[in-house]
């Protein structure tokens, strides 16, 4: 049978437009793989993200249990090296370095396994470089964690009588001298003997205009050997 000249034209361009589809459905389709692996290694990039952040906070809560749990640990001041240190920053000679006090204070507090009475004693000293760094910054909120941390202090050893007595020097710097009166009589009563609890008292006596009261309590600290 032959084939006229018409109809092999008619074969040879439906050929071709079928080739053409062809190729265009097959360049459809790699475009579409590429989307698809593109989709699927971002899905992958980000869930390793967050795997990672898992993986961290992992780290970082064991790496909290073996420093919580190491035999290793301080039983008392005389081990705390945190805290020794810390001493020594708040007494430096020539000025007080309450910044790192402040630190090293924290740290102990993190990392020593102390009895109450112990762990009242960084809380103290804490305390301090809060009120010393509230002395030179003027921030006001050195005052707040210093009363936090005398409080605290307190709160671990009822009968510290210096705690007692600084956070009415506290007190008394944020000008509420009824609480600071108050917490001088708490020192006096712990320790009577101490003159400069009482000296403190009459600055407060002073400060409210109780000029009785005052003299009073100046006295007893100058008998007590107050200068």
């Amino acid at each position: 049978m032959k084939i006229s000249n018409r109809s092999r034209g008619h074969i040879d361009d439906g050929l071709k437009r079928g080739k053409m589809r062809h190729a265009q459905d097959k360049q459809l389709f790699i475009r579409q793989q590429g989307i698809d692996a593109l989709l699927c290694r971002n899905r992958k990039q980000k869930g390793s993200s967050g795997m990672k952040k898992i993986l961290f906070v992992a780290f970082l809560l064991l790496s909290l249990i073996v420093c919580f749990t190491s035999p290793a640990r301080a039983s008392g001041l005389e081990d705390c090296k945190a805290y020794k240190e810390g001493e020594e920053a708040l007494s430096e000679k020539g000025h007080y370095n309450y910044e790192k006090a402040l630190d090293l204070y924290t740290l102990a507090i993190l990392t020593c396994e102390l009895p109450q009475e112990d762990l009242s004693k960084v809380y103290y000293g804490r305390g301090i470089a809060s009120h010393i760094r509230n002395g030179d910054t003027g921030d006001k909120a050195d005052l707040d964690n210093a009363i936090a941390d005398l409080t605290r202090a307190i709160k671990l050893n009822p009968k510290y009588a210096k705690a007692y007595n600084h956070r009415g020097v506290v007190w008394s710097c944020k000008g509420d001298y009824d609480k600071a009166i108050a917490d001088y009589t708490k020192a006096i009563e712990i320790n009577p003997s101490d003159a400069l609890f009482y000296n403190n008292r009459g600055f407060a006596w002073d400060k409210k205009g109780d000029q009785d009261k005052a003299k009073a309590d100046y006295a007893k600290a100058k008998e007590l050997g107050y200068k």
